[in-house]
């Protein structure tokens, strides 16, 4: 079976705190991924 990644590019045309709020997210969404 092939391993799973997630890859992107964003723009990142935010503030820091938006940027924060978009990385904790999707650190917490990938985490119910299984492996």
């Amino acid at each position: 079976m092939r391993r799973k990644f997630v890859a992107g590019n964003w723009k990142m045309n935010n503030t820091l705190a938006e940027a924060r709020q978009l990385l904790t997210e999707l650190t917490l969404a990938l985490g119910e991924l299984e492996s």
